[in-house]
């Protein structure tokens, strides 16, 4: 069923093989009209930060928030505000696990109602990094962010958490959304590499 959504994308950094600075991202499209003006932009910008903080640690935070109209991140984006590093860091706290890598992600994950041309279901998912492992299994989440992940994907279900709008997809409005448990660890790659070896002699 089609309907009308906007896109927000929230690019975070963190400090990635000893350099800071490195950043990763999670784009969200919810349900309703653009938001009509710069302000209504920035209030929904405030609104998805602060259900998404609650997914990483403090070592992450949020530097720049990207709006987007007509269901389609290739085209310009409607909003751009920029937030200097430190000001909206994540929130988790997970005491009983150990710190993910840098390549290592959790995987928030919600099934929709939608099968693909080859009859599979189509899933959205949004990967989040600086989160922490098990300390008795290394593949999978730390219990602590498996319950802030859980969170996460309630809340963006929640109408009350963005003045009415829910969870969609870029390009269609599903008639139904469900959290799913995933609890393994799985693994994202960053852009900065390092740099490559010398040759050798």
């Amino acid at each position: 069923m089609a309907g009308s959504v906007c896109g927000v994308t929230l690019v975070k950094t963190f400090t990635y093989k000893d350099t800071p600075d490195e950043e990763w991202s999670n784009t969200y499209w919810l349900t309703g009209a653009t938001p009509s003006d710069n302000g209504a932009w920035e209030a929904l910008f405030s609104a998805l930060i602060s259900v998404e903080v609650r997914a990483y640690a403090a070592t992450s935070s949020v530097v720049r928030a990207l709006g987007y109209g007509n269901g389609a991140t290739n085209e310009p984006a409607v909003h751009i505000k920029d937030y200097p590093a430190g000001t909206h860091p994540g929130t988790l706290v997970d005491a009983g696990g150990h710190a993910m890598s840098g390549d290592q992600a959790g995987v928030v994950e919600w099934k929709t109602d939608h099968k693909n041309k080859r009859g599979k279901w189509v899933y959205l998912r949004k990967y989040m990094h600086d989160g922490f492992v098990s300390n008795t299994d290394r593949d999978k989440i730390g219990p602590a962010t498996r319950q802030k992940y859980d969170e996460l994907a309630a809340l963006m279900l929640d109408q009350t958490s963005f003045g009415g709008r829910v969870l969609t997809g870029p390009t269609m409005s599903y008639n139904q959304i469900a959290p799913q448990l995933f609890e393994w660890v799985t693994t994202r790659t960053l852009k900065r590499r390092g740099k490559r070896p010398l040759p050798r002699a």
